[in-house]
């Protein structure tokens, strides 16, 4: 019986695999929201379990589907014009009206359908990485910064009290001056702000949106690049897209404290932790890997956690897919497609583990 089933999770598809295990895990955690009201407790579940199905849906489904409808080319075009000439009018409303107005907000939804849309019903030969990544990197910086700049002081409440830490670090010109601040073992966000405050010349305020406020709109590219090297050309667009525009996402990009530099490096972590999966020879990506998981220790304690667990669970699967447990034909976009002899992220999650765990964390 024992050879059976191992068998059969030989024959598994690791993919559909964790899917089954995320329905399971779903249901077993659906209770708790009638005991607390906590929100990930009342929509883990829930959001586990649904995205779960439809992973299982999809990979029943797979290549029984004529695909989405598509659009003519010429009217691709004409739709990538009315989404720059949308993204100008934005500006205009911010500008005219000094806020981000109902008006601003209808036609930040409009400009995001038609983006969408764009990318979901363009044909293969209209789709343009280049134009639409455009779209998408300028779509985030007008959300953003018409946020940032309409609003009389600072958005949010916990960054009042991470720019305080960097004035107080500006007046001493030392890191000593939040030597009382559990920020002192995780200083990356604060040095960042005053050290541009220096070199900009400017307010703490603009050095601030002009340095952490600019790279938050460009971080879909991340996204894109890793679901680049996941799914086909269409759907990792669409990943981009869809994160420039997602809720939580925009409010990181505009409340800008630790917790939105710690997602930037987590991002660029997990892309360098993709990127070394599938080609595993570049030890130039390694690097990377090691310098952005030393940034999120640097900069955020909850980032530092997460990528933590990331890189175990990576460091799980491989040593599962290498000793072939799951399949004896991998998918070609499989987790470790790319090299005969992937890189061993052992020696990674020791040095993030004992760096998490040092004093003063």
């Amino acid at each position: 019986m024992l050879s059976s089933i191992y068998g059969r999770l030989r024959r598994a598809e690791l993919d559909v695999l964790a899917a089954g295990l995320g329905v399971v895990l779903a249901l077993a955690l659906f209770p708790l929201r009638f005991l607390s009201s906590q929100i990930f407790i009342v929509t883990l579940p829930i959001i586990l379990g649904v995205g779960c199905l439809l992973y299982l849906a999809a990979a029943r489904g797979r290549g029984t589907t004529e695909g989405l409808p598509t659009l003519a080319p010429s009217l691709v075009r004409l739709i990538s014009a009315g989404v720059f000439l949308g993204l100008a009018g934005m500006v205009v409303l911010a500008v005219i009206q000094g806020e981000r107005s109902v008006l601003f907000m209808d036609l930040g939804g409009v400009v995001g359908t038609l983006l969408l849309g764009q990318i979901l019903l363009a044909p293969d030969s209209e789709l343009r990485p280049s134009v639409f990544l455009a779209e998408i990197i300028v779509y985030s910086f007008v959300v953003r910064f018409a946020a940032l700049y309409t609003a009389p002081g600072y958005i949010g409440i916990d960054i009042w009290s991470h720019t305080t830490f960097v004035q107080m670090i500006l007046q001493a010109d030392s890191l000593s001056a939040i030597s009382e601040v559990k920020y002192y073992a995780s200083p990356l966000f604060h040095l960042l702000t005053a050290a541009s405050t220096h070199l900009l010349g400017l307010s703490l305020r603009n050095a601030l949106y002009l340095s952490v406020g600019v790279v938050m709109p460009l971080v879909p590219l991340l996204v894109y690049g890793t679901a680049r090297l996941l799914v086909p050309l269409r759907w990792a667009l669409t990943a981009g897209a869809l994160y420039a525009m997602g809720d939580q996402v925009i409010r990181w990009g505009i409340h800008l404290i630790p917790t939105s530099l710690g997602l930037l490096f987590f991002l660029a972590c997990l892309y360098c932790l993709v990127r070394i999966t599938h080609a595993s020879e570049r030890w130039r990506d390694f690097g990377l890997l090691v310098l952005f998981s030393t940034a999120v220790i640097l900069t955020h304690q909850v980032s530092s956690f997460i990528m933590l667990v990331v890189l175990f669970a990576g460091f799980a699967a491989q040593v599962l897919l290498r000793f072939d447990f799951f399949t004896e034909d991998p998918d070609p976009l499989s987790f470790s497609s790319g090299g005969s002899n992937p890189v061993n992220l052992a020696g990674l999650v020791g040095f993030n583990l004992g760096s998490s765990c040092s004093p003063g964390r």
